[in-house]
């Protein structure tokens, strides 16, 4: 079958051939817009592909597409496993089944699946955010823990870093939880929700982890404007609402010690009122 001429995308830019009849194209749509993905004619991509992959691709003119980034991600998991594609620059460029499949389950769980929760001490409560993130909580304290697989997707190096390795997941303490829930609230509504008081969040990044803010005002400044982190002089680690719990907690515990205390003394007082009171009769 001849190479596709037009997409669904609009004008084809470049056809590349990466396996027999497998075509990465590179499109610009009518409104001057870059799209690309990945292009099979449709008999050629029922041999190839499980029909629960053809079920995810848009047909047309005698071609199955699959669109950047996140569709192109099951036929480029399918074929590499079957090893039906044969560029090597391409190859090169997908990484491996794993890195692949991890991205899926971010992007495309309904065909991937999801992550699996991270395994946690009997007495801790593990509650899934989004899929591959989870809130952990022992008592009053908490964790964030997010799946390598979402981490290495969508959060950078300098806020990976602010966890600790555990299992397939890193870990983040309630403060230093403050930079990947920063930079994941910007891609994922769910997140963007969970962080109940944002100048808290940011006054935070800008008390407790300065050479981030540098880090991020630096690399991301000049593009976007709205995620610039500036102090605005807010109560930091008062974030979320495990930060709010926390806290009463805190309080609730040592009001109750301070009662304690209290009553402990007052009995203390008693008992010397009555030793003065002996004292005196001996004069």
């Amino acid at each position: 079958m001849p190479r596709p001429q037009e997409s669904i995308w609009g004008s084809i830019n470049t056809c590349l051939e990466i396996g027999i009849e497998i075509y990465r194209l590179f499109c610009k749509t009518a409104n001057g817009e870059n799209k690309d993905g990945i292009a099979i004619p449709i008999d050629k991509a029922k041999e190839i592909l499980p029909v629960k992959a053809l079920s995810a691709g848009i047909e047309k003119d005698g071609f199955i597409y699959f669109e950047s980034p996140d569709q192109i991600l099951i036929p480029m998991f399918e074929l590499l496993k079957s090893a039906a594609i044969t560029n090597d620059d391409f190859i090169k460029e997908s990484g491996d089944l794993e890195s692949i499949e991890n991205s899926g389950k971010v992007s495309v769980p309904e065909y991937f699946g999801k992550f699996p929760p991270p395994q946690t001490s009997t007495n801790a409560t593990v509650t899934e955010i989004r899929n591959g993130a989870y809130m952990i909580k022992a008592g009053q304290d908490f964790q964030i823990a997010l799946h390598n697989g979402l981490a290495y997707h969508d959060i950078g190096l300098h806020a990976y870093n602010m966890g600790i390795e555990k299992d397939d997941y890193i870990v983040f303490d309630r403060n230093a939880c403050a930079a990947p829930l920063f930079e994941l609230s910007l891609v994922y509504p769910e997140i963007n929700d969970l962080i109940i008081n944002r100048e808290s969040l940011l006054q935070t990044l800008i008390e407790k982890y300065p050479s981030y803010v540098d880090y991020w005002n630096y690399t991301y400044a000049s593009v976007e404007e709205d995620s610039v982190i500036k102090a605005n002089g807010s109560i930091p680690s008062m974030f979320l609402q495990e930060h709010y719990d926390y806290e009463a907690e805190n309080v609730r515990e040592a009001v109750c010690a301070f009662d304690e205390i209290s009553e402990h003394e007052a009995d203390l007082d008693m008992g010397f009122e009555l030793l003065d009171d002996e004292w005196e009769l001996e004069i």
